[in-house]
């Protein structure tokens, strides 16, 4: 009884061994089939028919694809089957696999290229700007800049891409990114835009939206009196108080 259990054991370990290395070796006996060919001008399908004749080997792929493939002219002298198919195949995008008698032809996917920018924004006097805006000219591609004004945005395939950068109190700037170096993007003050803001001192209205009448007093008229609930002897560069309502 023994002796009848541990040949079933040796013939099940015999089975999965011969299922583990049976692919193996119809694999490298396939790949160790040579051909002699000598073609010229050949389409695709005449060359995997005379692979076939000498070989056996069955290939599968997709007509669609492979139609625009170049013509195939080559000339071999009992050469592997392995050297011949990827000399054919070079360059044209296209693999194969080799499974038993069965030669899948794959059309392999190219690697996209990402390609973006990265540096800081800082102002005029060397300080990274967190928060700043930055965005891709012609997408809706943007992001904005960390803590350490730093940024990172994808470019996609632009070839002369432009990022288009603004913060709050600066000009707008346009930035053509050349290189792949990091780039470092100084931020001006736009003094016209801060001269446009009025603060009223509790808020801040852009005077085209300030729809009433304006009162402006120097620092030294406030120290000197107590101005709509001011605090005495409070002292500022000024004061604007308005009547009315914004727009």
């Amino acid at each position: 009884m023994q002796k009848k259990r541990a040949r079933e054991r040796i013939i099940m370990f015999l089975c999965i061994i011969s299922l583990l290395f049976t692919p193996v070796l119809a694999a490298s006996q396939s790949n160790a089939m040579r051909v002699s060919l000598d073609l010229k001008s050949a389409t695709v399908k005449e060359f995997f028919d005379a692979v076939k004749v000498q070989t056996g080997l069955n290939f599968i792929y997709s007509t669609e694809q492979v139609k625009n493939m170049p013509r195939i002219t080559i000339q071999s002298n009992s050469q592997p089957i392995s050297e011949v198919l990827n000399k054919v195949l070079a360059n044209t995008g296209y693999s194969y696999e080799i499974e038993g008698n069965i030669v899948t032809i794959v059309y392999q996917q190219p690697k996209e290229n990402v390609r973006t920018a990265t540096g800081v924004v800082v102002d005029e006097g060397g300080l990274p700007l967190p928060g700043a805006y930055i965005k891709l000219s012609k997408t809706e591609h943007s992001t904005i800049t960390d803590n350490e004004g730093k940024f990172s945005i994808n470019l996609f395939h632009q070839k002369e891409p432009v990022l288009i950068v603004s913060y709050l109190g600066m000009i707008v700037q346009e930035v053509k990114v050349a290189g792949t170096k990091p780039m470092t993007i100084v931020m001006k003050s736009d003094v016209k835009s801060i001269d446009e803001v009025v603060v009223t001192g509790y808020q801040e209205i852009d005077r085209r939206k300030l729809a009433s009448s304006i009162s402006s007093i120097k620092g030294v008229s406030v120290y000197r009196q107590n101005v709509a609930g001011t605090p005495a002897g409070c002292c500022c560069d000024e004061y604007v108080i308005y009547s009315g309502s914004c727009s």
